[in-house]
């Protein structure tokens, strides 16, 4: 599509060269009349002129008056001199054009050299397009810069995203990932003129930076450093030319591929190598220059972790610490994320008094190739009978009453969690908590621990909840025994407790399975489980295809089942909880945890059968629990083996019985106007483990098999007696029943008369259609009941059994 605007000098012609739908000029000089412009359009039409695009981007240099504009061609880096159609153009804009050759400026312009063209096409709409380049940083090799391929940052906006929560805008921005991986950069190209678009790309982020094929590696343990230069490639290659320095000073500290040497003091240090590279088999040379920042700091309360998101990395769990700064903290996790290194359990209004626990972490000696050891001075004060120190690497726990100082050896280098715990029972119990940093190098926000890690009495896998998936945990640690938890409870708030030698997963630490916390896991840890127990919270599950299946299969031989409202009979759904078919078993199984959402007119607490032929096996093997939500039709269960033996294969995991209500059934009916009531019953929330309380992936089918419930229908002409239209429901009744009117019919007040005719109860006021009588205290026997309605009085008789 093509514009044209014309002056009193020239004609020039403006073009769209996108898209339909953005304008396609804004630069005009002074218009010539509008009867002049209509006739030369309808002669250029006529003519059959083709227009040009403006396929060109450039940026003003220069404007000179009588001479033209200095352009740059911005795809090519050409400067051109435009000697016509430029006079409205300023220095310093972008622009699209088109141009074609001219003869140079006549006159004493003094230009020379530069391609001389006409202007024939000029707008200020760039390019819409989106793309840009990563590049890395020499100095830090968390860092990327990223530069957006566009004209003019100016008008044509860009807005980045890096998948870590932070953002940036500008053509040129400049990002400090958090940790190493893959993260999702996205650009947003906008423009005035409609323009939107949006590009990502993946990109990698190793704590590795590369350079000829090789990375150095710099770390300081207390204040001595050390520096190598590490090949990268299973190609051989020749190191040369090596010269150690620090950027700043440029001091010489090495011409060796590695080295060792004491820091003058602490403090941040820049360590830069140069070298050089030659592959072995044909000599090519590449020469490179890498450097290292680090950070090496006398140990103390605070150390800040660089954080460059600002992200909090924390659950919103307040299990208080007290600082070493004096401050409380919600959790270890906040103290942590603020770079405190130090802090005891408990407010800082509780944990001074005549005993604490304290640990001081002595000297680090050791390197990245020999692992580091460490020394620890017990500091703890007070009337203690036991202490127990935790070095946080998963190894065995360090127990003695009387110590005064012991050393560890880490193989790698990290942030640690260092906990001593010291208690007498019935009298003091204290925590404090250090973090230890190997080296320099691993003092980063990626390498620090997670926290809080007390205790939540039926919270067996550290989730703050107490639910059927703690019970896959319970039986995981099965029979195992460790350190009891001093003072333990079973109230549901934090509780300090020694660390056991083995986790769930290589997470969750067995402590936590030890709910009531005797020092044993077995049966008796399902009490706290049940004492806090919270329903799962159910979310809709999708079929998967290629994963064993978890349904439920009804099993009453019919399709159907027919109920006569008149003559009322209990009616109940078996069911089988299934897993797996023969052609697609379920394998390794050790635990299985779900939530059965059942139908409407289940009363309460389905009947749950695990026996010796289900799926799991012997029931002297396995451990199992559910609990019924009736307001929300929900039915958790959960079952899991206890002999740390997984099994395998396909069948029947629990059996079923669920009784309808039969009221209910008459509200649905009267609900949906229809007679036909669809039974389903939904797996979902499915949770399965192995022996070691590794997940293991199950799925729900595509179709649920469905039970239809008829009830014959009460509306037939042959049912047109007044005293038809009330039901008594449950007929005998023990200690309750309910009169039950269909839909509009309203039951106004209830008489109840003895079989000699006495009024023993009187129910006024009423105003439903259902009303439920208490029998519980109604003498046993025939008793009428006189129920007054919106339509007239029906007579109806109930029996009461003891």
């Amino acid at each position: 599509m093509s514009f044209i605007g014309v002056s009193a000098s020239k004609t020039v012609i403006y073009t769209n060269q996108h898209h339909s739908m953005r304008p396609s000029f804004t630069i005009f000089t002074k218009y010539a009349p509008i009867s002049f412009v209509l006739c030369l359009l309808l002669a250029l039409f006529c003519a059959n002129i083709q227009a040009q695009t403006c396929d060109r981007v450039g940026w003003v240099s220069s404007v000179e008056p009588g001479c033209g504009a200095k352009i740059v061609d911005l795809d090519n880096g050409n400067i051109i001199l435009a000697v016509s159609g430029a006079e409205n153009l300023l220095g310093g804009k972008t622009f699209s054009f088109a141009a074609t050759a001219a003869p140079p400026p006549i006159g004493s312009c003094g230009i020379t050299g530069l391609e001389t063209v006409n202007l024939s096409c000029v707008s200020e709409i760039l390019p819409c397009t989106v793309d840009f380049l990563v590049e890395r940083s020499k100095f830090d090799i968390m860092s990327r810069g990223f530069k957006a391929a566009v004209y003019d940052g100016n008008v044509q906006k860009c807005s980045w995203t890096f998948s870590d929560g932070a953002t940036a805008t500008g053509k040129e921005v400049y990002h400090v990932f958090p940790y190493e991986g893959v993260f999702t950069v996205t650009l947003t190209v906008q423009d005035p003129w409609g323009c939107s678009l949006v590009e990502s790309k993946n990109i990698y982020i190793s704590g590795i930076s590369e350079a000829c094929q090789y990375t150095i590696e710099v770390t300081a343990v207390n204040k001595e450093l050390f520096a190598s230069i590490a090949n990268t490639s299973p190609d051989e290659h020749v190191l040369s030319n090596i010269k150690w320095y620090f950027k700043k000073s440029g001091q010489i500290l090495s011409t060796n591929a590695a080295f060792s040497m004491q820091l003058p003091s602490y403090g941040n240090y820049l360590v830069c190598a140069d070298y050089t590279s030659s592959k072995a088999d044909d000599g090519q040379i590449c020469d490179a220059t890498m450097c290292q920042q680090i950070i090496v700091s006398e140990p103390d309360c605070k150390r800040p972790f660089n954080n460059p998101t600002n992200i909090s990395i924390c659950a919103p769990a307040f299990v208080p610490v007290c600082s070493c700064e004096g401050i409380t903290y919600n959790n270890e996790c906040e103290a942590m994320q603020a770079g405190v290194t130090g802090w005891w359990a408990g407010t800082c209004a509780t944990v001074s008094g005549i005993c604490a626990a304290d640990v001081a972490i002595g000297g680090i000696s050791g390197s990245p190739a020999i692992g580091y050891t460490v020394e620890f001075n017990n500091q703890t004060f007070g009337d203690f009978e036991k202490i127990q120190l935790d070095f946080g690497d998963g190894s065995p726990l360090f127990e003695s009453s009387n110590w005064t100082s012991t050393s560890h050896y880490y193989s790698n280098g990290g942030i640690y969690r260092v906990n001593l715990e010291a208690w007498k029972d019935g009298a003091c119990v204290s925590s404090v908590t250090r973090l230890l940093t190997t080296d320099a190098y691993s003092h980063q926000f990626k390498n620090l621990p997670t926290g809080t890690d007390y205790v939540m009495p039926g919270d067996a896998n550290g989730d703050r909840k107490a639910n059927m998936y703690d019970l896959l945990n319970l039986g995981v640690g099965f029979y195992h025994e460790g350190a009891p938890r001093p003072n333990a409870h079973s109230a549901w708030s934090p509780q300090f407790a020694p660390n056991w030698s083995e986790k769930v997963g290589g997470v969750v630490n067995f402590k936590h399975l030890d709910c009531d916390g005797n020092g044993s896991i077995n049966v008796f840890d399902t009490d706290p489980l049940e004492q806090h127990y919270a329903a799962l919270k159910v979310t809709n599950q999708d079929s998967e295809p290629g994963l064993p299946k978890v349904w439920v299969q009804y099993n009453n031989n019919l399709d159907t089942i027919t109920i006569n409202p008149q003559i009322p009979a209990v009616v109940t759904l078996n069911a089988d909880i299934m897993l797996g078919t023969p052609q697609q078993p379920a394998l390794g199984i050790y635990g299985l945890a779900f939530a059965l959402q059942y139908p409407e007119p289940v009363e309460h607490n389905p009947n749950v059968d695990y026996d010796d032929n289900s799926f799991l096996g012997p029931v002297n093997h396995i451990l199992t629990l559910n609990r019924d939500f009736h307001d929300k039709r929900q039915l958790d269960l959960g079952i899991v083996r206890t002999n740390g033996i997984k099994t395998g294969g396909y069948g029947r995991v629990a059996s079923v019985a669920m009784e309808l209500d039969f009221i209910i059934i008459v509200d649905i009916i009267e609900r949906n106007s229809s007679n036909i009531i669809p039974l389903t019953s939904v797996v979902s929330n499915i949770k399965a483990v192995d022996e070691k309380g590794n997940e293991i992936k199950l799925s729900v089918p595509v179709t649920l098999d469905t039970i239809w419930l008829n009830v014959l229908d009460l509306t037939s002409s042959n049912k047109s007696v007044l005293s038809d239209k009330a039901t008594v429901f449950p007929n005998p009744a023990t200690d309750q029943t309910a009169v039950i009117v269909p839909q509009g019919m309203v039951v106004e007040s209830i008489e109840v008369y003895d079989a000699l005719g006495k009024i023993t109860h009187t129910i006024a006021g009423v105003s439903n259609r259902v009303q439920r009588l208490q029998t519980d205290q109604w003498a046993a026997g025939v008793h009428t009941l006189k129920i007054r309605t919106s339509e007239g009085i029906i007579e109806k008789r109930v029996c009461v059994i003891k």
